[in-house]
């Protein structure tokens, strides 16, 4: 379902935008989807 990709992509970029690191950004999309 590409809208529900969608909202988990902005998901992480939220977090991302929060922390700064690309470990971060890495991390959020390892085991989510």
């Amino acid at each position: 379902d590409r809208a529900l990709f969608n909202d988990l992509e902005h998901v992480c970029d939220d977090c991302y935008n929060l922390y700064r690191t690309s470990y971060v950004a890495s991390a959020c999309r390892s085991n989510c989807y």
